[in-house]
């Protein structure tokens, strides 16, 4: 026998089966966003005196199965969080304990704008705020969304959303290099649509929580000019948006950032260096002695006899060997491997300093306008906050250990003690003419 038609399940029987299944408990909401497309492909079938009451059966199962999303996932949940606003309820978009930045979520009863705060993540909160905006710009979700959105929400998660200093590191990959993150040119959308919306509380309260530290001297130096492109857009936002409140809160963040920047680039100044340089990996016996030498601080000049073989080996194992001047003296066997610390490392860390020092006035030369004067006043141009500071600790020249101190012809450490007997090889210098080799 056949079943009998009453127990056939019903289209809307179903379909509410479907988005209650046990397999969705934790769905996600990308995957009520696929829920909402199929509901909406039924109902462009139906004919139009059935689709009214259709679709006011797909507002309580997208809501249901809303109710059991507990996380934002990834960008997918965030896109299709957009789609689903305007086909949602009030209720299961704001939930009713989503009030001005307090959630209080319970176990079943999360809503969408629950589910954001809830254990808050950083890259979704920015890019969710300025999308959501765009929408409505564009007439896709209404205008008083937007607005209710981020009045309810920032204020609680504002200090979730706080820029990192890391966001200003370059980043390493083929073509154009972004000067900020996208992260942080969502902040700043996040920060001027609230002036837009007309929540003066709400920007400033932003200003206040999300801009960076940046406390740390190397990173501004490393840095600086995302830094400063951050700064100017920041700037350029508080010009065309002529908010007083925003202004002010935003006066002592870009002072303070900007006398930072000019006090790193002045701590950076290369200072003369003594005759210390960087020793090398190699921990065999003759590479210690070279090591010992490029340790100290007091020899400019060290003198190393061995065999072909051995000086070949020591040069090769010699750190930034630009920064030297090494030669082969061939007076006797065997012959005498000569190294000579320069300061070239220095000179070239100066011309390095000087172009970053003009790079660094021609930005600050660019970001000076009537606006920025009259937001911080007098005193904040580039040469006002350098004022000529002492470049160099010491203009006195290093004085090394004299030339006669260090014409020993071995600097080894193990010159005077008992050594085992043994035979070197000396055929190599043998068969060569007594001159002197310079190597640069």
């Amino acid at each position: 026998m056949g079943t009998p038609a009453q127990d056939k399940p019903t289209e809307d029987e179903t379909l509410t089966s479907y988005s209650l299944s046990p397999q969705l408990a934790k769905t996600t909401f990308k995957r009520v966003d696929r829920l909402r497309k199929a509901l909406e492909i039924i109902e462009s079938a139906l004919p139009a005196t059935e689709a009214a009451s259709f679709e006011e059966y797909t507002k309580p199962c997208l809501d249901t199965m809303i109710s059991t999303v507990q996380s934002v996932q990834d960008e997918n949940d965030i896109e299709a969080i957009l789609n689903l606003i305007p086909v949602i309820s009030p209720q299961c978009y704001y939930g009713k304990y989503v009030t001005l930045g307090l959630v209080i979520p319970f176990a079943n009863s999360f809503r969408v704008l629950g589910t954001l705060a809830y254990r808050p993540q950083r890259a979704h909160l920015a890019p969710f705020f300025h999308k959501l905006y765009q929408s409505a710009s564009v007439g896709i979700i209404p205008r008083s969304i937007a607005k209710e959105t981020y009045e309810r929400l920032l204020p609680g998660l504002s200090t979730a959303m706080k820029i990192p200093d890391a966001e200003f590191t370059p980043e390493i990959a083929p073509g154009p290099v972004l000067a900020v993150s996208d992260y942080s040119l969502n902040v700043l959308s996040v920060l001027e649509h609230s002036l837009q919306l007309g929540l003066e509380h709400v920007s400033v309260h932003l200003i206040k929580t999300v801009l960076p530290d940046l406390t740390t001297r190397r990173y501004l130096e490393k840095h600086w000019k995302q830094i400063l492109d951050f700064v100017k857009r920041l700037v350029a936002i508080l010009q065309r948006e002529r908010n007083e409140a925003a202004t002010i809160a935003s006066r002592t963040f870009i002072s303070v950032t900007l006398r930072k920047i000019v006090r790193a680039l002045t701590q950076s100044f290369p200072r003369p260096r003594n005759w210390v340089r960087k020793t090398g990996n190699c921990s065999c016996g003759p590479c210690k002695a070279l090591n010992q030498f490029l340790a100290d601080g007091f020899k400019e000049i060290g003198r190393f006899s061995y065999a072909e073989r051995t000086r070949r080996h020591r040069e090769s194992h010699l750190p930034e060997h630009r920064d030297f001047n090494v030669s082969t003296e061939r007076l006797s066997t065997p012959y005498t491997l000569v190294i000579q610390k320069t300061h070239r490392g220095y000179e070239r860390e100066q011309t390095e300093w000087n172009t970053h020092f003009s790079q660094i006035q021609a930005r600050f030369n660019n970001m000076q306008t009537p606006f920025l004067k009259e937001l911080l006043g007098e005193g904040h141009s580039f040469d006002e906050l350098y004022n000529d500071p002492e470049r160099v600790a010491s203009t006195q020249t290093l004085q090394p250990v004299s030339r006669s101190a260090q014409n020993a012809r071995v600097t080894d450490p193990g010159v005077g003690a008992k050594r085992k007997l043994g035979i070197i090889d000396l055929t190599d210098d043998l068969n060569e003419p007594a001159a002197k080799e310079s190597r640069r």
